[in-house]
């Protein structure tokens, strides 16, 4: 009977891992297939997505809000309903104001290239050519380069133009659609923000559904936790930055009267999101659209971007996050380089999160199994150590201590 049920036992394994082995394959050589329809399935469910991110960053303002209200002598129901509307206020007038001020400049900066591009173009281009007539070898090397530039040009503004008209509006078209996706996102956060005590409630209840072990049980809901403390505190760290730096942008270009201030301002404050290559991701753009209406205002917007940036990582920054994610500056290179190649831009801005989050139940799983061999959990006690001579954590540490009193000069 034994024999039988070993037997059988092993004639399962075996088919799980043949299917396994299958799926893997299948999946192997249908990469694109699957890949599209990964994509397809998340352009179908970005309005939920948008929705859930949306009612996981406001969450923890809705809940202070909510005891603020409660704290005036409101029932509770009627304090989450009052927190939540203001919350939805307040979203709705930002995205207007931002409307207001982005949209306008927007289109008065397209059609203000369209008309005076060309005579920029033309006009740097006799400027290159009188300062190449002080050498002959530079002259010609400046003239071939000019003829092939503005027949290229030429060429793009009879024929390229119309294209790169084309596909700017279908990107303004895929803007639409996604205005459209935020606004109906708006409304899963508000079902969201009603719901979430319930769906942590099920979750919970899940857990303790498929798992008996109530230590591992707490291990994972104290690891959970700790990462959306990280996760979360980060990201709405981050965006609370971003709007800072995007106030002080509009601000110091006004006074600066730099060209397209709204507009500038908005693309530093939302490149800020991205951690490290955000600050450079959008002053370069930025730097191209003033360049061409005035080069020496291009290198005063460059001072101010690197002033920006050093009070941003300096003292804002530091201010607002904190050490939230525990990363080294290593790691957190390694987390944006890894999650932007995998998922672009917003790989970008959540990979030094996500990696933190990986990171931290990592080195909760080493430090547990760790405690089970009664080892200290400290990196630093095995740096000067070559092999651990005992099994006993007491007789461990005491030796080590024993060794680096040795090393102190004696007072």
């Amino acid at each position: 009977m034994n024999r039988i049920r070993k037997d059988s036992q092993w004639g399962v394994t075996l088919a799980v891992s043949l299917i396994v082995v299958i799926i893997v394959f299948l999946g192997l050589t249908h990469l694109s297939v699957i890949g599209s329809n990964i994509k397809m399935l998340i352009d179908t469910l970005q309005p939920i997505i948008i929705g859930l991110v949306l009612g996981y960053l406001v969450s923890p303002v809705e809940e202070r809000l909510q005891r603020f209200y409660e704290g005036k002598k409101i029932k509770k129901n009627l304090a989450k309903t009052i927190s939540i509307f203001t919350i939805l206020i307040v979203m709705i007038v930002m995205i207007v104001i931002a409307l207001k001020l982005i949209i306008p400049q927007l289109i008065t900066t397209i059609l203000d290239l369209s008309v005076s591009l060309p005579s920029m173009v033309r006009a740097y281009v006799y400027k290159i050519n009188n300062y190449a007539q002080k050498d002959s070898q530079l002259l010609v090397f400046v003239n071939e380069g000019t003829k092939r530039f503005l027949e290229w040009f030429n060429a793009w503004m009879n024929n390229g133009m119309v294209d790169t008209m084309q596909q700017l509006v279908d990107r303004l078209l895929d803007v639409f659609g996604f205005v459209v996706n935020i606004i109906i996102g708006i409304v899963v956060m508000v079902y969201v923000l009603y719901e979430k005590d319930h769906f942590r409630g099920q979750s919970k209840k899940i857990l303790y559904a498929v798992s008996k072990n109530r230590v591992v049980n707490g291990f994972i809901l104290d690891t959970v936790r700790q990462c959306d403390k990280m996760f979360g505190g980060f990201i709405t760290g981050k965006v609370i930055d971003s709007i800072i730096i995007g106030v002080l942008a509009f601000v110091g270009l006004v006074v600066l009267k730099m060209p397209y201030a709204s507009l500038i301002a908005f693309i530093i404050g939302c490149t800020n999101i991205i951690p490290f290559f955000g600050p450079y991701v959008g002053a370069v753009p930025s730097a191209m659209l003033i360049f061409l209406v005035s080069p020496v205002k291009c290198l005063w917007f460059i001072a101010f971007v690197i002033v920006l940036q050093q009070l941003d990582g300096n003292i804002i920054g530091p201010r607002i996050l904190g050490s939230s994610t525990g990363l080294s500056p290593f790691w957190i290179l390694v987390s944006i380089l890894l999650f932007g190649k995998l998922f672009g831009v917003v790989g970008m801005i959540i990979g030094v999160p996500a990696f933190a989050t990986l990171y931290y139940v990592a080195k909760r799983l080493v430090e547990a199994a760790l405690y089970k061999q009664d080892l200290p959990a400290e990196t630093d006690e095995y740096i000067n150590i070559d092999k651990i001579y005992s099994d006993n954590q007491a007789t461990y540490l005491k030796s080590v201590r024993k060794k680096k009193s040795k090393s102190k000069p004696k007072e």
